[in-house]
């Protein structure tokens, strides 16, 4: 029997590392809601193998005075010799989409605590196609959390 070597992409975990939620008079029309997801992503020069996704999620209501904003960085590791190609999907394709139920359970977790003012909010699936845009450490607001090593 053949066997091939199998290239994987690792998980380390999700940081949050802003967090901001404004309620106003509440959230109780949850029917007009309109989520916004961005990833974008980033690698450390000092562990080639490595990189990060940088998540933020954004829920905003002028009218009702509903502003929620979560910003998370996973970290991710891939293990063996990948062609560019396939690197290219992990990164792109893969890590948003481990990443995301990570942001959207936070989300969930947090409207849950308030129940006078905002209902629980379900962030509704997402599927992530395309490349995400490669930041460097001088466009991040808070270059700790992009330079801490993913072995942590």
């Amino acid at each position: 029997m053949k066997t091939e070597k199998n290239n994987s992409l690792v998980f380390k975990g999700v940081d949050i590392v802003k967090c901001f939620l404004e309620v106003g008079d509440g959230l109780k029309d949850k029917d007009s809601i309109d989520f916004s997801v961005e990833a974008k992503v980033f690698f450390p020069e000092k562990e080639p193998e490595g990189f990060k996704v940088i998540m933020s999620a954004k829920i905003a209501l002028d009218d009702e005075g509903f502003f929620l904003m979560v910003v998370g960085i996973g970290a991710f590791k891939i293990k063996g010799e990948v062609t560019e190609d396939t690197k290219k999907k992990l990164v792109n394709v893969n890590a948003a989409a481990i990443m995301f139920p990570y942001i959207r359970a936070y989300i969930t977790t947090i409207t849950s605590c308030s129940p006078h003012f905002v209902d629980p909010l379900v962030m509704p699936a997402r599927f992530f196609h395309g490349d995400l845009e490669e930041v460097q450490n001088s466009e991040f607001e808070d270059e700790s959390y992009l330079n801490r090593s993913i072995e942590n």
